[in-house]
């Protein structure tokens, strides 16, 4: 006999077999606007997502990810004056 774990959702109880999850594997607090970091090992653009959580109210920064880095530059977005933040978390999400 064949055992797994279900939890209850809206469609009543599933299999966690067939249901997708985020795992938060990396969180660092940033304090420059621009910058690079490496990202855990194993991760690439297509298990992750990168977030911001961003602290000081301003702009948050472009993020750009080659699968190995992590890049983080000033936004120059024409429309305000609010200046690119320098107090954020960067974080790197693995899914499955």
């Amino acid at each position: 006999m064949a055992y797994g774990m279900e939890i209850r959702t809206a469609n009543g109880f599933e299999s966690i077999a067939g249901l997708r999850s985020a795992q938060l594997a990396y969180r660092s607090l940033k304090s420059t606007a621009s910058g690079t970091d490496t990202a855990p090992s194993g991760f690439t653009s297509s298990n992750s997502i990168l977030a911001l959580e961003i602290n000081d109210g301003k702009t948050p920064p472009e993020l750009t990810f080659d699968g190995s880095d992590i890049t983080w530059t000033e936004n120059d977005i024409s429309y305000t004056s609010i200046p690119t933040s320098t107090d954020f978390y960067l974080m790197v999400w693995r899914v499955r």
